[in-house]
C-alpha cells in the first residue's frame, strides 16, 4: 500500500491528464491491471476541447488478491468554460467493447481538478484508490472510488462497491462552484455505494449523519472515527452495510486542512469539505 504526495502542472500538458496518467502507473504498482489506457475512444476535437477525453480502466485484486475490482477514470473539460474535472467510476464487470460511460453497472462521480498545477494526496492499495485535491483559490476535492469493508462475510456481500466524488456524473461545473459538498458528509448523490441488491444509492454516513454532538481533541490528542455506510431510507433502525478504507471523521475543532497526524506509526492528512471550515467538514485521509 503507498500514499502517493506531491503535485502535477501543466509542464507538460493540462494538468489533469497529467494526474490520470499517474494513477495508472500508481495503481500498476499496487497489483492493478489496466485493461485499456489512452484517448477515449468517443474522443474527438483537439485537446481542453469539450469532446475530447483520455481515459484508464483498471481491475484491482481486491486486499485478498483474488477478486475484481473495476474502477477507471476519464478526464473531460471545456477550455472555453474554463474546468479541467476528473471523473472517476466503479463498475461491476468490464466489457471492452463498450465505451467508458457504458461499463456494467456503472457508477460516476467527478472532482473538479485544474489544467495548471493540482497538489495530490493519493493513497491506493489492492482496493482502492482514495484522493485529496488542492486547486485553484485553493479548494479541496475528495473522494473514493472502489471496495469498502462490509459488515457480512463474502458469501453475503461479495461486491461493496463505492463511487464517490465532488460531483455526480460528469457534470460542466468548474471548481469556483460553491454548492458541492464531499461525499463523506453522507445522504447525498456523489456519494454512491452499491448494496447487496445491486443498486447504488445514497447512504447515510455515521458519523456525520448519525450524530449531532461536537466532538473536539483531548489534550491535542484527536479522535478518529470509521465512516459508516448505512441505509438512509430507515435510519435509525436500518442496516449498516460497510465502513470506508481509510478515511475517517474529524474534528475541526483546533484543526485546519493539511494538517498531518500519526496515531500508531500512520500519517493522517485532514482534508476539508471543498472551501467549509465548521467543525464538522473535516476527514483524515490514512496515507498508507
Amino acid at each position: 500500500m503507498t500514499a502517493h504526495v506531491g503535485f502535477v502542472d501543466n509542464s507538460s500538458g493540462y494538468a489533469h491528464e497529467a494526474l490520470l496518467a499517474a494513477i495508472q502507473t500508481w495503481a500498476e504498482a499496487e497489483g492493478w491491471t489496466t485493461m485499456r489506457s489512452g484517448i477515449s475512444p468517443d474522443s474527438s476535437g483537439a485537446p481542453g476541447s469539450a469532446t475530447y477525453h483520455k481515459e484508464w480502466i483498471g481491475i484491482a485484486p481486491g486486499l485478498s488478491g483474488g477478486e475484481q475490482i473495476i474502477v477507471g477514470f476519464r478526464t473531460y473539460q471545456d477550455a472555453n468554460n474554463d474546468y479541467y474535472n476528473l471523473a472517476g467510476m466503479t463498475a461491476t464487470n468490464y466489457v471492452a467493447g463498450n465505451l467508458w460511460t457504458a461499463q456494467p453497472g456503472i457508477s460516476i462521480t467527478s472532482m473538479c481538478a485544474h489544467n495548471q498545477r493540482i497538489d495530490y494526496w493519493c493513497p491506493i492499495n489492492g482496493q482502492r484508490i482514495t484522493m485529496g485535491l488542492k486547486v485553484g483559490t485553493p479548494v479541496y476535492e475528495s473522494g473514493y472510488w472502489g471496495k469498502a469493508f462490509p459488515t457480512a462475510p463474502p458469501s453475503q456481500f461479495p461486491y461493496p462497491v463505492v463511487s464517490a466524488g465532488t460531483l455526480q456524473g460528469m457534470p460542466a461545473v468548474r471548481y469556483s462552484d460553491t454548492s458541492r459538498v464531499f461525499p463523506f458528509q453522507g445522504n447525498v448523490n456523489n456519494m454512491q455505494f452499491r448494496t447487496v441488491g445491486g443498486a447504488w444509492t445514497a447512504p447515510y454516513v455515521g458519523p456525520f449523519n448519525t450524530d449531532t454532538e461536537q466532538y473536539r481533541d483531548t489534550n491535542g490528542k484527536y479522535h478518529l472515527t470509521p465512516l459508516e455506510l448505512m441505509d438512509s431510507s430507515v435510519w435509525p433502525s436500518g442496516n449498516v452495510w460497510a465502513w470506508l478504507d481509510g478515511v475517517y471523521h474529524i474534528t475541526g475543532f483546533n484543526n485546519v486542512v493539511e494538517n498531518t497526524i500519526v496515531i500508531d506509526g500512520v500519517t493522517y492528512l485532514v482534508v476539508q469539505n471543498i472551501y467549509r471550515v465548521g467543525f464538522n467538514n473535516y476527514v483524515a485521509i490514512a496515507l498508507v
